[in-house]
């Protein structure tokens, strides 16, 4: 029952976040700002993102990124550069979003979430990930990047919110803003796949607690296998839930096969204490 609603939740938590990813055109998503002129409307697709940012577009396109429009207001010497990347759902949205997201910054309630700092505003709404950034600050750029930050918004969100799976995650020690989405290469080996996380720190003591998303039990399994393999850890009884293993490149980790997912614990933390908070894990998703 615990497993087999963990796992349903996971999955509304994708599906319905494909109900708001929004098809809109190139052509009227920049609104009109008074005073500042918008420039030519630029798009970009999987094959050609590199151009605009190089290098760092390996890691949108991890992300089932889609499209990007990118354009400029300007008035007088000034401008805003804004760039709107529309990803398959806001999971994938919210993967990247959370991979930039900086760990102390000035966030605030806007679409689903928002971060900004005297010259750039970034925030997620539903399927979009928008990064705006200005030349010059003065009182007219902050308005305009809020007036332009707002309509965005309000086209984009579509009644998006915050995906809930980390609702379900201990609040004990938990670090605010730190909830991340890593599609691939968790841990950074191939075999595990798609990772809720959440960053902790109970008395000067920092872990992280992540859910590994199985495709089905078996894929659990499997993962679980291959981790154990490279790790040179014999699996001998899968059907066993709880496991602990040292990892030379990421410490000690604490595992708990969940049905279809593996919910684990890594960083400075006892097994004792691993394991209580991953037993309040599945204790909440009963209720």
């Amino acid at each position: 029952m615990k497993t087999t609603l963990l796992f349903l939740m996971i999955i509304s938590a994708i599906a319905n976040v494909d109900s708001v990813c929004l098809t809109t055109d190139s052509t009227d998503i920049f609104p009109v700002i008074l005073n500042w002129k918008c420039g030519e409307i630029k798009t970009y697709d999987p094959e050609n993102l590199y151009i605009p940012i190089d290098g760092a577009a390996d890691m949108f396109l991890r992300y089932n990124f889609e499209e990007m429009m990118a354009t400029e207001y300007t008035r007088d010497s000034n401008y805003i550069n804004v760039e709107v990347y529309k990803h398959k759902t806001l999971i994938d949205a919210f993967g990247v979003y959370s991979q930039e997201r900086p760990e102390n910054n000035i966030y605030f309630d806007i679409g689903v979430q928002g971060y900004k700092e005297s010259d750039y505003l970034n925030f997620l709404a539903g399927c979009y990930y928008i990064k705006m950034r200005v030349w010059k600050v003065n009182e007219n750029s902050h308005v305009a990047m809020n007036e332009i930050a707002t309509e965005l918004a309000e086209k984009l969100n579509n009644n998006a919110s915050f995906p809930d799976i980390f609702s379900v995650f201990p609040g004990e020690g938990r670090i605010p803003f730190s909830e991340k989405y890593i599609s691939q290469d968790v841990l950074g080996y191939s075999f595990l796949h798609s990772s809720f996380q959440v960053d902790y720190n109970i008395n000067g003591n920092a872990f992280t607690i992540f859910a590994l998303i199985g495709k089905d039990e078996q894929d659990a399994i499997s993962m679980l296998e291959e981790y154990l393999i490279y790790l040179k850890q014999p699996a001998n009884d899968t059907s066993d839930r709880l496991y602990h293993v040292v990892d030379k490149y990421n410490g000690p980790i604490t595992i708990l096969k969940s049905g279809k997912n593996l919910l684990c614990v890594r960083g400075n933390i006892s097994v004792e204490e691993s394991k209580r908070l991953l037993n309040e894990l599945e204790i909440k998703l009963t209720n």
